[in-house]
């Protein structure tokens, strides 16, 4: 894969050159699976310097993961366009948000909005009025980086991209026209038609992965708590609710497809 006319994508002008070894030279022989090295967390705040491109932008690029990938192509779109470029930054997390490096992959690898985070995180630009979301601590990355170039979805910065949560983001609804946004802060309206059963089962599918995983994450809460590791405690109390947020759009969809047109106040 070649590199983008500089005149074509912004964020490319004026970089320093890189090394030559983010693309594999041959996609086929790229181990698509669990990573067996991962590197450890780099970590910072929205004041931390940016570090040159290193082994967490390497494996990005290597994208060793099934979620990410068909067969030897990256899967959709925007990942075959992040592919053709070079990193500017290496991937940094905010403080506490993952407790180690192999829980940031995890993470990274659980769907692919979040690899795609990862690449806008590594790709973009600075911002230097941070959006509300980033204002607020949200997100997994320790600034506000967003694609100069970007469309749709990507309109977001790296950390609203995370989760898929990119409606939520100041840059992408600037971008939208009043419709778009009152359907988005409206959401699934009740018995939509829309909503399908497929649709329906899919949601389901998705709260009992994610309850696996929450337990999991208890496990480890667990562990770290007999132990009396505090700062391990916060950092999974914190994802633990990020996993909370991440099942609102499924109890919004099932809500809307099975609720009663006119419920009544449990008692």
């Amino acid at each position: 894969m070649t590199t983008p006319d500089p005149t074509q994508v912004p964020s490319v002008r004026c970089r320093a050159p890189l090394l030559s070894d983010y693309h594999p030279e041959d996609p086929s022989f790229v181990e698509i699976g669990d990573v067996s090295t991962v590197p450890k967390c780099h970590v910072g705040s929205a004041g931390s310097e940016d570090k040159q491109p290193g082994e967490w932008t390497k494996l990005l690029w290597e994208c060793p993961w099934k979620v990410a990938r068909e067969g030897e192509k990256p899967k959709g779109k925007l990942l075959s366009i992040f592919f053709a470029q070079d990193p500017a930054r290496e991937l940094m997390a905010r403080w506490n948000f993952f407790e180690s490096g192999k829980r940031e992959e995890e993470r990274i690898r659980d769907r692919l909005s979040n690899v795609e985070s990862a690449f806008m995180y590594c790709l973009g630009e600075v911002q230097d009025q941070p959006c509300r979301s980033c204002l607020k601590s949200q997100g997994p990355w320790a600034k506000c980086v967003k694609l100069p170039w970007g469309t749709e979805d990507a309109l977001a910065c790296a950390n609203c991209r995370w989760n898929g949560q990119f409606q939520r983001c100041n840059f992408w609804r600037a971008a939208q026209d009043p419709g778009t946004l009152a359907a988005a802060d409206r959401g699934p309206r009740r018995n939509k038609p829309s909503i399908t059963d497929d649709m329906a089962k899919k949601a389901f599918d998705e709260l009992d992965r994610t309850r696996k995983v929450c337990y999991d994450i208890h496990d480890e809460l667990d562990a770290a708590a007999e132990h009396g590791k505090l700062d391990v405690v916060k950092a999974l109390a914190r994802q633990l609710r990020t996993w909370a947020d991440v099942t609102d759009p499924c109890h919004k969809m099932l809500r809307a497809r099975f609720s009663p047109a006119s419920p009544t106040t449990p008692q």
